[in-house]
């Protein structure tokens, strides 16, 4: 199988809410007028200056007549109200929003790509009405289009005989790779050019902050490496089970030269006990911190579309048996691709914990304990 999707690009879409088109669907979704009068006063009379960033000299003030506050608290909640209509505007995708980033996709074999291409742009023929009917701008020139699957499939495929995804009319490419949410997605599933991305942005921070290492006590760089290095390891890692082991090798590499620059250390040390010394979690560990959103899931059923995929053993048999209770049962699977899923991996993690640990009563306890494990299996 593979994977037509297309990255959409809205130009100032918070700033593009019609008022009176908000209020119409906050009205279909049984808002009270009381509600509706309050979110209108909320809205209206609003102006705004722009200040000279050389001169310093600010503009006078000019009505505000569209757009929703940012920055505010209410400003993402009735962006999202604003869009709550679109899930009955496409035939044939799905789709994922995120704020203003929207990405429709469709599924087919790769016989069948003709076809897809054909479904896809009929739907984004339905995005475009329902951009235009909500006064929202689609900018067609930073759209993007990709095929995803398998490097056995995405090396088959040839493209160039392919239709073009359309928006309006203009054509937009096929790419190699895009950058969604901050997380570079190559066709072929590869993480290689967000390593390459990260390892890049972990040098750059590195070589801005050897300069004056002399200056700052251990347990400063230390602060430092955690709040702007860290960040970026961390980010999104639940997305990075499948990760090959050359892609980890790197960024464990990248996270070596942050362990040797809060402790001076020399490049040829063995490195493993500095981690145990700053109670520092390598690459892989920290990627099994998965394990907090697993929790997540399975204790609070936060994000439901992901809970209603984790089951307990036992739920579905009624046969008795000497497995816990609380162990997750593991679907059987076909490809390498699935096996290394966030699913099947957090799973068997999951399955691997001591039963102190599965069955702490809080996050924060779980939290606290995994870390504590993590680091023991360390050393």
């Amino acid at each position: 199988m593979v994977t037509i999707s297309v990255f959409f690009d809205f130009t100032k879409a918070y700033d593009k809410v019609d008022y009176l088109v908000l209020l119409r669907k906050l009205k279909a979704l049984n808002f009270s007028d009381s509600v509706l009068h309050w979110i209108f006063l909320y809205l209206t009379g609003r102006t705004q200056r722009v200040r000279d960033g050389v001169a310093g000299v600010i503009s006078s003030s000019t009505p505000v007549s569209t757009g929703v506050p940012q920055g505010s608290v209410l400003g993402p909640l009735l962006f999202t109200l604003y869009l709550s209509d679109f899930s009955h505007v496409l035939t044939h995708c799905k789709y994922n929003f995120y704020a203003d980033d929207l990405q429709i996709y469709y599924h087919c074999k790769p016989r069948e790509l003709a076809k897809a291409v054909q479904c896809v742009n009929e739907d984004i023929e339905s995005v475009i009405c329902w951009a235009t009917t909500n006064k929202l701008v689609l900018n067609a020139n930073k759209t993007q289009t990709i095929i995803f699957g398998t490097a056995r499939y995405i090396s088959s495929l040839e493209l160039r005989s392919l239709s073009n995804i359309r928006v309006g009319a203009t054509p937009i490419q096929y790419t190699t790779s895009v950058k969604y949410l901050e997380v570079i997605v190559a066709n072929n599933l590869s993480w290689e050019k967000q390593v390459a991305s990260t390892t890049g942005t972990i040098r750059s921070v590195l070589y801005r902050l050897k300069p004056c290492r002399h200056l700052f006590p251990a347990n400063l760089r230390l602060r430092l490496i955690t709040s702007l290095i860290l960040p970026y390891v961390d980010y999104c890692c639940a997305a990075f089970t499948d990760m090959t082991a050359e892609c980890n090798c790197k960024l464990y590499r990248a996270i070596n030269q942050c362990v040797r620059f809060v402790l001076d250390i020399r490049t040829d040390t063995h490195i493993t006990p500095y981690y145990n010394q700053l109670r520092m979690l390598k690459v892989d560990a920290r990627r099994d911190f998965i394990g907090c959103q697993l929790y997540n899931l399975l204790r609070n059923k936060q994000l439901a579309l992901l809970a209603e995929n984790f089951d307990f053993r036992g739920k579905r048999s009624c046969r008795a048996t000497r497995t816990p209770s609380d162990m997750l049962e593991l679907p059987q699977c076909r490809t390498e691709g699935y096996k290394r899923s966030f699913r099947l991996a957090s799973i068997r993690f999951w399955n691997c914990l001591p039963s102190n640990l599965r069955d702490a009563p809080t996050l924060a306890v779980f939290k606290h304990k995994l870390y504590a494990h993590l680091l023991e299996a360390i050393s």
